[in-house]
């Protein structure tokens, strides 16, 4: 809530008609602030308004991380342009992701939206209002993100997101929305809470849940996800290729996701896929060097459970040249011959 000084000629149609979002809402604050006759306020008489009613500022975010085709569309333009490191992201935009496309934005407020692989976003309103309440729109086309939402002390947060099957909303939450090419929609929560809306029906989902939606239908009752896969026979150095790696899934599982990336925040992928659960997950070609794998399991309504604690692996394909034991790298030598001898590599 904030608080407003009635002055003189104020009248409570002319505050609302400049300070809310939808003026109509007169009757609302009337009503919470217990006002016997609407037409009649008092200078000195102080209002209380919900801060989420209020008309708002445009904010902003900024791209953080980029990598691959990401393309954004401007309200009003027709040709889709190349993203950029480090460009603003405002309201009316649209992001779209090619089959090797990731990109992720980060709002003023710290909140946090990874959008992955083949997925169209749009960013319909991000709003600061009254200093004490942020509140953001997307629309998911088609594909996947994952939202980080920061919490911030003293101010309330909300984070809307809208497909083309139903609504979720979340306070202070991180969880995972994704909808497909048949205008279904699975939203999965890692942390935190969300309320799913479809056809006049919400449904609360709580951390290590998730639900589905299917056009045209209620949501379906939260249920527990899936639990993370194992990483079988694993080797402190995988030294073969192609690369193999086995998971084994629990009993609800249909099949696996991996990602190999170069980064502990897995961004930066090498190879992402989702495979049957009895199918490995086969690299062909990879450089030598240290790499971070995670798993997760999704079941037969494509509902994807909590991911595998990040796992970093070793590839050394490429034997390590020999150390060279003598002569020592100290002190020069004379003559006319040398003794060499080596320790073997790897």
């Amino acid at each position: 809530m904030i608080e407003l000084a009635v002055t003189e000629r104020d009248t409570l149609i002319g505050i609302c008609g400049k300070h809310l979002e939808n003026p109509l809402q007169w009757p609302t604050i009337a009503r919470i602030n217990k006002l016997k006759n609407p037409n009649l306020i008092l200078p000195g008489e102080r209002l209380l308004i919900p801060a989420h009613m209020l008309k708002g500022v445009p904010s902003e975010g900024i791209i953080t991380f980029l990598k691959g085709d990401v393309r954004i569309l401007s309200h009003g333009d027709v040709t889709w342009n190349s993203a950029r490191l480090n460009q603003t992201i405002a309201e009316n935009k649209r992001i779209k992701t090619g089959p090797d496309g990731v990109v992720e934005i980060t709002l003023k407020n710290g909140t946090s939206i990874l959008q992955k692989q083949d997925t169209e976003l749009a960013i319909v309103s991000i709003r600061e209002k009254g200093g004490i309440y942020d509140l953001s729109r997307l629309f998911l086309k088609v594909g996947r993100i994952i939202t980080n939402i920061r919490r911030a002390t003293g101010k309330e947060n909300r984070f809307e997101i809208d497909t083309p099957s139903a609504v979720a909303v979340a306070r202070g939450t991180g969880f995972r929305s994704a909808a497909d090419d048949k205008a279904t929609s699975r939203f999965e929560v890692l942390d935190g809470r969300i309320g799913v809306e479809a056809l006049k029906q919400t449904i609360d989902v709580g951390g290590g849940e998730g639900t589905l939606v299917r056009k045209g239908e209620a949501p379906q009752p939260a249920r527990k996800l899936p639990e993370a896969p194992i990483l079988l026979d694993r080797k402190p150095i995988y030294k073969n290729l192609p690369l193999k790696l086995q998971f084994q899934g629990s009993g609800e599982v249909a099949s696996i996701r991996a990602i190999l990336a170069r980064d502990k925040d897995l961004k930066d992928i090498v190879k992402e896929e989702v495979m049957a659960r009895s199918v490995p997950f086969e690299i062909a070609a990879i450089a030598d060097g240290i790499y971070f794998l995670q798993s997760t399991a999704i079941d037969a309504d494509g509902v994807e459970g909590l991911p595998q604690q990040t796992t970093a692996i070793t590839v050394r394909t490429n034997p390590l040249p020999p150390f060279i034991q003598t002569p020592s790298d100290k002190g020069e030598y004379g003559g006319k011959k040398v003794d060499l001898s080596w320790l073997k590599g790897s």
